[in-house]
């Protein structure tokens, strides 16, 4: 701790980074620690480069900083200089919680005594342990004040672990998990959160009857994600998964030092610590390890579930005092930007997987992200997209060449928490000039609150469907057994009468013709056509009222769809009977561009001879309260964070339909022209074939106006 000009006091802050050796030509993991760490130490690491428990794996190690900026330059370095050693040797280092490929389990242990006592007592508990984290070291002025902001910052272990999730994969599979790390780590006899401790005295008395039971083998073996450390005079956060770049280490540095400066402003001021029920906290920590960046968190202390990016926007609102106090404030607001705009590390490996769902490319990802040759050369925010690559070879980072992906500007994150921590609107939810939705005014504030509010019947007045797993699927509402991550999930929050046509163009746009919810969705499945995960809400009676704002939607298994998928595409209605229109928002902005692409090519904003073809199609704008940009809405509850949202004018869909009055007539004539409808074929292909085309070219990895 040190204090700073304007007399604040500022915690010093280092890491511990784990990394994995591979071979660039097999991609699998490759047992060469000690010959590494000995190659590295004689470059200049010295001692601050050790083996781990197996041979698969190294440790590098920081000294204490209080700028950032030192320590972002002393983490490039250090991952330059491992990186050397192992090339030397013909291998490459990645950063990642787990092994993409390699050989089964049991893996082979360094030597040394202390791992040939763990083997003997915890036997195959080692065996799943080729696992990497990221340790960060906050400096502590005593053992009691350790323990003490300890109990503060347990309730943030959750959003810790949703934002540095990145294992994914394990030995050649995907386990569903964001962070199967964390799972791994779980089984251990003390791992997880930590308890609370009522003083230090009762950490001590705690630890001391661990030993004498035998459960850890000394101080050392406190694996609980936030331990004081046994060795140096700092609290130990272990909860992050070992992060892809170094720019994903600064920042959770200071997500962590902020945390940990908030704890001991409050400890100082006497305010008691959260005590969330363990097992509530336990499942909040699973949850996030699941679901990453996706779906809802669980908080631990109030057990309300909300989406994740809104959860971790209160906790950096809470703290942004401390990064301001510590400088590091826009480094925050920067680096949450780019993983609402890119995902995590987790949702990144599966983007590079699905792309000729290559295992290997994962692996040149990792490579090239983890110690680039210039640190300057590939910020976060970039990808792998060529699809002919081979294997990595020649000298450190010659692998895959990466094109970045463009970054667009967002909103402020911390100024939309705050906002939405004191249940104020956010800002597009009050400011903009653009369209109305067809239902402007919800007298329900979820969809749990239309289900379990109202006197209306699933079946009668409203229905659900949807589809999770396609393309293997014997009935609708069924879950099939297909692969744990699908592509993109087409969704119609806003079917049936709320917002007339776009369950029917769910339906074409997931592969299938309009059906009766009653028929089996096999049956009518277009030949030649992907099938895709699908959800639609369909109001049957009293439409208006049954409208849900898409950023209050939590319907399981609306969830459930999108965050099986990397992509979503929304599909909405607004006012407008004058002018054929689609407004495209959402925050996947690749997605974006190549939905507008393929209106382009389908016709449907080029001149026609006959004015009545066309239709205006527009990106939202930053202020319009349709943008679909809140990383709530539905449409970016992916496992990438992000989606597409489109907004059809009530003119546009009306012209789809030879007979657009009720969801019979419908169904029966989407794309049939007739006398009120003479160019329904032209508006319902060139729009179906469109979206198709589009999402199908983002998949590929293709930015057709990039």
């Amino acid at each position: 701790m040190t204090s700073g000009n304007d007399g604040t006091t500022q915690l010093t802050v280092g890491v511990e980074e784990e990394y994995l050796l591979v071979d660039p030509v097999t991609r699998e993991v490759d047992p060469a620690g000690d010959q590494v760490v000995a190659l590295a130490s004689s470059s200049g690491l010295g001692d601050r480069v050790s083996v781990e428990l197996t041979r698969y794996q190294v440790e590098a190690r920081t000294d204490p900083h209080v700028e950032s900026k030192d320590l972002g330059e002393q983490i490039r370095a250090m991952r330059a200089a491992v990186a050397d050693s192992a090339a030397q040797l013909n291998l490459r280092i990645v950063s990642s919680g787990s092994p993409v490929l390699g050989p089964a389990a049991p893996p082979p242990l360094s030597r040394g005594p202390r791992y040939a006592l763990s083997a003997a007592t915890f036997r195959a508990l080692d065996d799943e342990q080729t696992a990497c984290a990221l340790h960060i070291h906050i400096g502590m002025p005593d053992l009691t004040r350790a323990v003490q902001v300890s109990n503060h910052m347990r309730c943030r272990l959750p959003v810790l672990i949703a934002l540095s999730a990145n294992s994914p994969y394990w030995l050649g599979r995907d386990t569903g998990y964001a962070s199967w790390r964390t799972m791994a780590w779980a089984r251990w006899p003390v791992s997880g959160p930590p308890p609370y401790f009522a003083s230090r005295g009762h950490f001590d008395d705690l630890v001391g009857g661990l030993l004498e039971a035998g459960a850890i083998l000394d101080r050392g073996g406190l694996y609980w994600d936030i331990r004081p450390s046994h060795h140096v005079p700092t609290l130990e956060i272990r909860v992050a998964d070992a992060v892809t770049t170094a720019e994903e280490t600064l920042l959770l540095c200071a997500v962590v030092r902020a945390l940990a400066a908030t704890a001991l402003k409050a400890v100082a001021d006497g305010e008691p610590a959260p005590r969330p029920r363990p097992e509530v906290l336990r499942a909040a920590c699973w949850r996030a390890a699941r679901d990453g960046l996706t779906g809802h968190s669980l908080d631990p202390v109030t057990s309300a579930l909300i989406p994740s990016p809104v959860h971790i926007e209160q906790c950096l609102a809470a703290v942004e005092p401390a990064l301001r106090d510590h400088g590091d404030l826009e480094l925050v607001r920067t680096g949450w930007n780019r993983l609402c705009a890119d995902g995590n590390g987790a949702d990144r490996q599966r983007v590079v997987h699905q792309r000729r769902s290559s295992l290997p490319d994962v692996v040149d990802h990792l490579i090239t992200h983890t110690a680039p040759p210039d640190p300057r050369a590939v910020p976060m925010a970039s990808w792998p997209v060529p699809l002919d690559a081979g294997p990595a070879g020649g000298g450190r980072g010659a692998v895959m060449q990466d094109r970045p992906m463009k970054n667009t500007s967002r909103r402020s994150v911390l100024a939309s928490a705050a906002a939405v921590a004191a249940g104020l609107p956010t800002l597009n939810a009050v400011v903009g000039t653009g369209a109305t939705p067809a239902a402007a005014a919800d007298q329900y504030k979820s969809n749990t609150d239309l289900y379990t509010r109202t006197a209306a019947k699933e079946g009668t007045d409203w229905m659900r469907r949807f589809r999770i797993g396609a393309p293997v699927q014997v009935t609708d509402n069924a879950r099939s057994t297909s692969s744990a991550v699908s592509s993109t999930a087409v969704i119609a929050p806003h079917g049936g009468g709320i917002e007339a046509g776009t369950s029917e163009l769910c339906l074409a746009v997931a592969g299938y013709t309009p059906f009766d919810a009653n028929t089996d969705p096999a049956a009518a499945a277009l030949p030649g056509e992907p099938q895709r995960d699908y959800w639609m809400f369909e109001a049957i009676a009293n439409s208006t009222a049954q409208h849900v704002t898409a950023t209050h939607c939590d319907d399981p298994a609306a969830l459930a769809v999108c965050a099986n998928n990397l992509y979503a595409v929304s599909l909405h209605g607004f006012d407008d009977t004058t002018v054929k229109k689609i407004i495209i928002g959402g925050r996947d902005e690749r997605l974006k561009r190549n939905l507008l692409a393929a209106f382009t090519k389908y016709g449907l904003t080029s001149p026609a001879t006959d004015a009545d073809r066309d239709v205006t199609v527009v990106f939202a704008g930053a202020t319009d309260p349709i943008n679909g940009d809140d990383p709530a809405n539905i449409a970016n509850r992916t496992r990438t964070g992000a989606g597409a949202q489109l907004e059809l004018s009530t003119a546009l869909r009306q012209a789809m339909f030879g007979d657009f009055s009720g969801a019979a007539k419908r169904r029966t004539t989407a794309g049939v022209p007739s006398t009120a409808a003479p160019y329904a074929d032209h508006f319902w292909n060139g729009f179906v074939g469109a979206v198709r085309e589009a999402v199908k070219n983002h998949e590929l990895g293709l930015d057709s106006l990039g």
